[in-house]
């Protein structure tokens, strides 16, 4: 026999049931909506199993607002598994940040909650890595930028390496860590990228004296079709195959690129079909970002 009660808290409703009825759905609904949950979120879920058997979305949110996060239901529409903690384990896993030396796990966690789903061990792996990498403060750094997590040790170490290289190739006193340190968001620099990069100011006219970090910043965070279009213009000037530039020239034609508007596919094939591009920059460049395969005609 059906306890109604359970029913209208949605209970036994959030069981995983394949042949779950319409009514089972529109009560998970219902609590969804009464909990506060935006209406994209109650749409992609309200057929889903979010708990466990035997309890409620609304105790779950009571348990996360009792561990101190503020906006328990924001956090779960970021990061919906997180229903699917324990109390317990939630706050095993605050309990190991503090231990790491974190100030503020909860907030931290409110800023990217998939760290819950991080091992103890796999965040140490990562502070550990980051200090052999001679960061001054790796917890203050993955504070600062927490998707640092998400990166496998072996990927920080081969960034390191590659910007290392390119501040080399500036011919800069800049230190590449400090660089790091100071404009987070190169963590998430693809290394395809990079290594196009670096090929690219091989190539350059440049000199420490007039190589600055600003310069170093706005190349890298430059869109790299742009640039490369930047180059060929350079090329077409000059009518050179190999023209004469330095990054401030590419930086400010990178940006004249930018003012077109092209889409990403039209710029990949005006780089396909350009001819003052260094072959190899070309080549490296396509190996990480191939053009689309355009589907063969039909032999129906």
């Amino acid at each position: 026999m059906k306890d109604k009660n359970n029913e209208a808290f949605g209970l036994q409703d959030l069981r995983y049931n394949p042949d779950q009825q319409q009514q089972v759905v529109l009560a998970r609904q219902a609590e969804l909506q009464e909990a506060g949950f935006n209406q994209e979120f109650i749409d992609q879920y309200r057929g889903n199993t979010l708990v466990g058997a035997n309890i409620s979305v609304r105790e779950r949110l009571n348990n996360l607002a009792q561990l101190g996060f503020s906006n328990p239901v924001a956090l779960i529409e970021k990061h919906p598994s997180i229903l699917s903690y324990a109390p317990e384990s939630i706050q095993a896993k605050l309990d190991s940040l503090t231990n790491q030396q974190f100030s503020n796990p909860v907030a931290l966690i409110e800023k990217h909650p998939s760290i819950l789903s991080y091992a103890p061990e796999s965040i140490q792996a990562k502070l550990d890595s980051l200090t052999n990498q001679q960061f001054s403060n790796p917890v203050a750094l993955i504070e600062k930028h927490p998707s640092i997590l998400g990166y496998a040790p072996e990927n920080i170490t081969r960034r390191v390496k590659l910007f290392t290289k390119l501040v080399k190739l500036f011919d800069s006193p800049i230190n590449q860590v400090e660089l790091m340190e100071a404009v987070t968001g190169l963590f998430s620099t693809k290394i395809d990228k990079l290594i196009v990069l670096t090929r690219i100011v091989r190539n350059s006219l440049q000199t420490a004296s007039d190589t600055d970090r600003k310069l170093i910043h706005d190349i890298l965070f430059a869109n790299l079709e742009d640039v490369l279009l930047g180059l060929e213009t350079l090329g077409v000037e000059q009518n050179e195959r190999l023209p004469n530039y330095t990054i401030q020239q590419l930086v400010a034609r990178a940006k004249e690129v930018k003012k077109q508007e092209l889409s990403k596919d039209t710029k990949k094939m005006l780089i396909k079909h350009a001819e003052f591009i260094d072959l190899k920059v070309k080549k490296r460049y396509f190996k990480g970002y191939p053009l689309k395969q355009r589907p063969g005609p039909s032999h129906e």
